[in-house]
């Protein structure tokens, strides 16, 4: 009698262990491959000119220029979020800007270089 108690539920928890793996295996074999989003667009390399650099690592969260713009001393290039701070990167001189080397979401180390302007 203390044998079919025991027995009862042991092969209950074999039967569910067994109905979970064939679920899984059944899913795996059919499960569809979702389409790739498309790549983002190609960011241009350093132009000639002076290079705009990152004072810290953060996340590009906008870029407020784009290649072939005049600005001028103190106009706001891009937003850089930090510590969920965003930072405004702004142009050190008048010029023009030569190329933006980031896109909005890319990750940036301290350094890089983001506008050059010449």
């Amino acid at each position: 009698m203390l044998r079919r108690r025991l027995a009862l539920p042991r092969l209950r928890l074999q039967l569910r262990l067994r109905l979970r793996q064939h679920l899984l295996l059944h899913r795996q074999r059919h499960l569809h491959l979702q389409p790739v989003a498309a790549p983002a667009p190609a960011v241009a390399e350093a132009g000639e000119g002076a290079a705009v650099e990152a004072p810290m690592p953060g996340t590009i969260l906008k870029v407020l220029v784009s290649a072939g713009q005049s600005v001028s001393k103190g106009d706001t290039l891009l937003i850089l979020e930090a510590m969920k701070m965003e930072n405004e990167i702004t142009a050190p001189s008048d010029g023009t800007v030569s190329a933006v080397c980031v896109a909005a979401g890319d990750a940036v180390e301290v350094g890089k270089t983001l506008v050059t302007i010449k």
